[in-house]
């Protein structure tokens, strides 16, 4: 709730174009919600309405991303295997190419 606004009052019209809560919300809709909401902000949504709209909306966008992070927590010994085999992948492809480059630059 800690978005920054202008001082118009709650039920003012505001512009959607210049209004960074619309702004941000709209990453989270389709074009058909995007319009809708900026009618809402036209006809004076207050913006404590828009900013719990938001949460909400940012809520329910991140709710499965947030349900697999759960999930992948409770396999640490997996993720720590798999991040493991991936450092050891990186660092022969870091290491071909450092000799590479020293080869380039006359380095060896």
């Amino acid at each position: 709730m800690g978005i920054v606004t202008d001082s118009k009052e709650a039920h003012d019209p505001k512009d959607p174009d210049t209004c960074t809560i619309y702004q941000i919300h709209r990453l989270f809709l389709d074009l058909p919600g995007a319009k809708a909401l900026a009618e809402e902000y036209r006809n004076g949504l207050p913006y404590g309405d828009a900013k719990r709209q938001l949460f909400e909306q940012c809520m329910e966008y991140f709710a499965p991303m947030r349900e697999r992070r759960s999930i992948l927590q409770k396999k640490e010994d997996e993720i720590h295997d798999i991040l493991q085999k991936g450092a050891k992948k990186a660092s022969g492809v870091a290491s071909e190419t450092l000799e590479r480059v020293k080869r380039a630059v006359g380095l060896i």
